[in-house]
């Protein structure tokens, strides 16, 4: 395309000068430098450029691989790392809903975002079948397709439309090659130059490299479509506007000699009529049906396409807002504004008017834009000077309806605040740090207000949140501070009181908030200071002498959101036990239904034995009748405790075993019914608040019918249920009448029970009738009215078992089964540990992990389980050592249920304190800078961690640069001669020892660091504007350099790093080629503030 029509020409602009390449390539002084990209390579301008902006990226061994041919996976990643280099935002439902059948949730995290943020801009939709195909092939033609789509979307433009009104002799000699889709986007190439004129086969069926794209897309940059976008046009034509939502202007390259001859058609719009404008005989005025806002319109003459337009709404909005009112501007860089019409329509038409304060060098600027769907319209600018604009924003064409906003400009940002703390939800009572930042106002007072508090009502104000350590005041009404405030606002009624914060002199504060049970957004601002006579330092430190009332147009600055609330890590929960319908309390049982309560810490671990749960009972479902009570786990009554209620019953329930508790609900009246909450008191408010932590059970109703069934249990003379017992004892079969709910129920009628009997290898006594081995029997035991239960004894005369049946008769009580409950109790000699036995422990082996009970033959503990005397599990190390120390007085409980065993310590005398195992861990210890002949000391706790206390045993001599000794059991380290040196320090903590490695790097006294010596990637690199561009990378400079800011100082000069906006880890600095050469740059001194 080298005889290319300078028609085309107007389009390309320089690196200098485009958009695009101004916001999203930067210079390439600062790109990456990859081993096998040379200054030969004809792609390397274009590797360099997109490499500093961020879109393509190299490998970790320094490479880029430029031969290496692109996936289409790396097609997705490199254009959707160009689209957030523009602006957008990657989808939030990238993870939870991929885009391509082929990928998962699972996926390439980062695949997973681009794949989103591409296919919702249409810039990727993949195969025909819905997939990806990540790992195929991305062919030259649909490269091309690709980046047609980004920039039509990017810049809302529809390039091929364009090209295809253009007359233009082609380069490409083999598009009849690629498929008919390819085919458009290859001529937008070709006519851009975007492909190789040299080259005229383009190769559509062609892999591509990473090279070749990384030109494509740069040379794309290189388009100025701002000047294309809008409004593309034929070659005969100017321009196409919308002056309004019924007027488009025409305008042609040559006078209209001829209206009439000529034919204006708009696609989707009536021309109405066509006329020459009075005052430009080259522009054609056209009158058209109302427009829709944000349509996009095609102009045709005598049916042939001559340019587009958007169309312009004929809304006229009746209020208008910024959506900020207050904005900081860096020099050089853009600010970006919005406002608000308040319709959601496309397309209508808002007028941004930029003042610029008089004694600056800002220019004034006024810009006409539209709004989207949502009725928003933005626009970006900047100011190459420090200074205030005021900018006033109103639908075009209606003055009146309007708002103003300030924008200052300055270097670097005059006002911050930012996190010292982390967290944004915090509990209640905590403490949330952030630090502000105002070199403008070091020494001086700037105020805080909150976002929430600001022109709402006095009842909706949050009163709960406030700043420790500096003062709040009233302000009278010229907005001087007066009297003391709790909490800032602004009222919407009357009244305002803000947070007073003075700076020190470097122009620092911190802003401490603490609060309950609310969330608010500090905003920090500038009041106006009113100065005294004397205007002393003292006197601009007193917020008294300022005007402080909130101005939304103030310089300010807004902080992250903190949100105070109960932050509960306890675990609580409640179980009901049995069924819903519970029987009533009367003559016959008490009734009720079993909660079952756990409470447990952060960890999950059970609360101790003892711990008090809350439970509270509403009284709306209980009448007067009720006699409602609360029952333990054992059947005694718990008392009502604090607080007296209108609402509910209060009790207070003692936890038992592994952080549980058992407690019953009982009624008399039926159809009662309750739902429990069980909860901790950790509210402000005695009794059960929405801060405490709780949880509610389910309902218990109350009522009159009873489903009797029964329980067969074996106890021993104490009444505690056996499996066995020592020959010579007496086991009691009870045969027990219960409720729905398993609750012991007395009959009401007289009720026969036959218990059938069989004997094992041994002799047994039932009721006083001796039972030969083997032998079985039946007796009858009549439960009469006012009992609840039927007994059996058996005796166990030799070592046997006893083998019992109980069936309850159809008369009386009737029990809904015919299956007898049975149960067997063994009979062992006497030296042998029953089931469940409760003695004095004579012995323990280790060894063997046995102990003897007196008189009573050893039992392994080997898999046994333990508990202490508040029922808590122990380990087995606690339960032997708590034996030793007790050994002939400590009493224990053995339990055996089929293999489970439990140990139990009912009582022991001494308790052993059990030994805190020692924790030691050796600290990385970061480089320590001293000078030569200075002394840096190190404490215990910044060379290691331990729950013990530390001490330094001994530490390796530092050679010839330093001097590493202990003093008063703290690392004492002295410089010697400039160098590096790593001492090793032993450190001990009770039985245990840690080397720490300590590097040491010494320094010459009051050294000047240059330019020159910081390495960091430092560069100087001459720009456009014959200026130096001085810059480094923060992350590879030498510990004791880094700091908050930097500097270069070069004769009287001082020259402030500034951080570069398109790669956060590079500071640099523009030096005027006729302020200092580069051998002064080099020689100057590199100073670092920290």
């Amino acid at each position: 395309m080298a005889n290319q029509p300078t028609k085309y020409r107007k389009f390309v602009v320089g690196a200098a000068s485009a958009a695009l390449v101004a916001s999203a390539v930067a210079p390439v002084a600062f790109a990456a430098e990859f081993t096998d990209v040379k200054d030969n390579n004809s792609h390397k301008v274009a590797i360099d450029a997109l490499s500093e902006a961020g879109v393509i990226t190299g490998y970790q061994d320094g490479t880029f691989q430029p031969n290496k041919t692109l996936t289409r996976s790396d097609v997705v990643k490199l254009m959707g790392k160009w689209l957030i280099a523009e602006g957008y935002d990657v989808p939030t439902d990238y993870k939870t809903k991929p885009r391509f059948a082929d990928l998962k949730t699972t996926s390439n995290d980062e695949l997973l975002k681009m794949s989103a943020l591409v296919y919702d801009n249409g810039l990727f939709v993949g195969k025909v079948d819905g997939t990806l195909d990540p790992a195929g092939d991305i062919t030259r033609e649909n490269m091309a397709i690709v980046l047609v789509r980004a920039f039509d979307r990017v810049h809302d433009i529809d390039l091929v439309s364009y090209v295809e009104a253009q007359e233009f002799d082609k380069d490409v000699t083999d598009l009849g090659k690629a498929k008919a889709e390819a085919r458009p986007a290859i001529d937008v190439l070709d006519f851009f130059d975007i492909t190789n004129p040299a080259a005229p086969e383009f190769n559509p069926k062609n892999t591509t490299t990473r090279a070749q794209f990384a030109s494509f897309l740069y040379k794309t940059t290189l388009v100025d479509f701002d000047k294309i976008g809008g409004g593309i046009v034929a070659p005969d034509v100017d321009s196409v506007t919308a002056i309004n939502s019924t007027t488009v202007e025409v305008k042609m390259k040559e006078k209209v000699e001829n209206i009439n001859s000529l034919k204006f058609t708009i696609d989707g719009l009536t021309v109405s009529n066509a006329a020459v404008k009075q005052s430009d005989d080259k522009t054609v005025v056209l009158t058209t049906a109302v427009q829709k806002g944000g349509e996009k319109y095609t102009v045709k003459l005598d049916g042939k396409a001559i340019g587009s337009f958007n169309g312009v709404s004929p809304t006229v909005p009746s209020k208008i807002n910024l959506n900020t009112t207050s904005v900081q501007g860096v020099v050089g860089q853009q600010v970006i504004l919005s406002a608000d019409t308040g319709v959601k329509e496309a397309g209508i038409p808002v007028t941004f008017n930029v003042s610029a304060a008089g004694n600056t060098l800002n220019k004034d600027q006024v810009f006409e834009v539209v709004t989207n769907a949502d009725g928003i319209a933005t626009f970006s600018y900047t100011q190459y000077n420090a200074g205030k604009d005021t900018v006033t924003v109103y639908p075009t064409g209606k003055a009146d309806v309007r708002e103003q906003g300030t924008v200052y400009w300055a270097n670097a940002a005059q006002l911050t605040i930012t996190d010292s703390t982390e967290g944004s939800l915090l509990a209640n009572g905590s403490k949330k740090v952030y630090e502000i930042n105002s070199k403008k106002n070091a020494g001086k007072v700037v105020f805080v207000g909150f976002k929430e508090n600001l022109n709402v009502a006095p009842d909706q104000l949050v009163k709960t949140v406030n700043a420790e350590g500096v003062a709040t005041y009233e302000l009278n009404t010229n907005g001087i501070p007066t009297s003391a405030s709790n909490y800032p606002y602004k009222a919407s009624t009357s009244g305002e009181a803000v947070i007073a914060v003075p700076l020190d002199a470097n122009g620092k504060a911190n802003l401490v908030l603490t609060g309950t049970n609310a969330a608010v957004t500090p905003i920090v601002y500038e009041g106006t200071y009113n100065p005294t006579a004397a205007n002393t330092a003292a006197d601009q430190m007193d917020p008294k002498n300022y005007n402080a009332s909130f101005d939304k147009t103030a310089l300010q600055a807004t902080g992250s959101t903190v949100t105070f609330s109960v932050q509960h890590a306890l675990g609580l929960t409640i179980k009901a036990e049995g069924v819903q319908n519970a029987a009533v309390a009367n003559e016959f049982g008490t009734g009720g239904r079993d909660y079952v309560v756990n409470y447990t810490d952060k960890d999950g671990k059970p609360a101790a034995k003892g711990t008090t749960v809350r439970v509270a009972i509403p009284r709306v479902g209980l009448s007067a009748t009720s006699d409602f009570k609360v029952l333990d786990s054992k059947g005694n009554e718990l008392a009502q405790a604090a607080p007296s209620s209108a609402t509910n019953f209060y009790y207070n329930v003692p936890l038992e075993d592994a952080g549980k508790a058992t407690f019953t609900v009982t009624s008399k009246g039926n159809n009662d019914y309750v739902t429990p909450t069980v909860f901790i008191e950790n509210g402000s408010v005695d009794g059960l608040d929405k801060n405490d932590l709780q949880t509610q059970a389910v309902v218990t109703y109350f009522v009159n019918s009873v489903q009797y069934a029964a329980e067969l249990s074996a106890v021993n003379a104490a009444g505690k249920e056996i499996n066995s017992l020592n020959t010579g004892e007496t086991a009691e079969f009870n045969y027990e009448l219960v409720d729905q709910n398993g609750k012991e129920r007395k009959a009401d009628k007289a009720t026969e029970v036959t218990f059938g009997v069989t004997a094992g290898v041994g002799k047994i006594l039932v009721d006083g009738k001796t039972y030969e081995p083997g032998q079985n029997g039946v007796a009858t035991v009549t439960i009469a009215p006012g009992k609840s239960e039927a007994t059996l004894k058996v005796e166990g005369v030799e070592a046997s078992s006893a083998t019992v049946t109980a069936t309850g008769s159809k008369a009386g009580i009737v029990i809904p089964t015919t299956v007898p409950a049975s149960k067997t109790v063994t009979f062992v000699s006497s030296s042998v540990v029953p089931s469940v036995y409760t003695g004095i422990v004579q012995s323990l082996d280790a060894s063997k992990e046995e102990v003897k009970f007196d008189g009573k033959d050893a039992v392994s503990y080997e898999t046994a389980t333990f508990k202490n005397e508040n029922g808590n599990a122990i380990s087995k190390k606690q339960f032997e050592d708590t034996i030793v120390a007790n050994l002939g007085s400590a009493t224990v409980t053995y339990t055996k249920v089929g293999d489970a065993v439990t140990f139990e310590i009912v009582k022991v005398t001494n308790v052993p304190t059990p030994e805190v195992p020692t924790e030691l861990t050796a600290n990385t210890v970061v480089e320590q800078t001293v000078a030569v002949g200075a002394e840096k000391v190190l404490l215990t706790n910044v060379l290691a961690t331990s729950n013990k206390d530390i001490t330094i045993v001994s530490v390796t001599d530092g050679g010839t640069v330093a001097n590493a000794e202990v003093k008063n059991n703290e690392l004492v380290i002295t410089g010697k001669a400039v160098g590096n040196v790593e001492v090793t320090v032993t450190v001990k903590a009770g039985d245990k020892t840690a080397d720490v490695k300590v590097p040491v790097k010494v320094s010459e006294a009051n050294a000047v660091v240059k330019f020159d010596t910081i390495g960091a990637s430092s560069k100087i690199a001459p720009n456009a504007t014959f200026e130096n561009v001085v810059s480094f990378l923060e992350s590879e400079l030498a510990a004791d350099l880094k700091g908050d800011s930097y500097s270069l100082v070069i004769g009287d000069a001082v020259y402030e790093f500034r951080q570069s906006s398109l790669n956060a880890d590079r500071y640099l600095v523009a030096i005027a080629m006729d302020e200092a050469t580069v051998d002064q740059i080099n020689a100057g001194t590199f100073k670092t503030t920290k």
